[in-house]
């Protein structure tokens, strides 16, 4: 079974909802695995890891979640989920998605809205994050790989 791999880098900031003019830097660094290319857009969701900065609350955390791949197609959103370890201990999920737009399409696909959730399911912090297409755009495509089984 032929799978898929690529990485992502999305940078922007974050601020806690009583604090909305307390903007603090956050970056995510994704590595995606969808297990296989011929259920690309059907229902597929893809397994990811990478590392979360969100000044204040994460410093370079690693964490583990699902991206849904298949939600581009039913939905016009690509879902993000995902759950780390804060500096204090505490673990927090992190919920949001590219809202897929057909007329402002490279903008859409490389901006991601979401928001932090603490256990108990409060929410922490809003979060807006960018890849810079100009920039990122020769490195995004050159980290897609085929892997077997879907794994890398």
């Amino acid at each position: 079974m032929l799978g898929l791999t690529f990485r992502e880098t999305l940078d922007g900031s974050w601020h806690r909802p009583s604090a909305p003019a307390d903007e603090r830097r956050c970056s995510v660094d994704v590595t995606v695995i969808i297990p296989r290319v011929t259920e690309l857009l059907g229902n597929t969701v893809a397994d990811i890891s990478g590392r979360v900065t969100l000044e204040g609350l994460a410093t370079d955390r690693e964490f583990k979640g699902t991206l849904g791949i298949g939600a581009i197609v039913r939905e016009r959103r690509v879902p993000y989920a995902f759950s780390f370890i804060g500096d204090d201990g505490v673990a927090y999920r992190f919920d949001g998605a590219k809202e897929v737009n057909v007329l402002g399409l490279p903008r859409s696909m490389t901006t991601l809205g979401a928001y932090v959730f603490d256990p108990q399911g409060d929410e922490v912090g809003r979060v807006i994050l960018r890849a810079d297409l100009r920039e990122e755009a020769m490195r995004f495509i050159t980290t897609f790989r085929p892997v077997l089984g879907g794994r890398s």
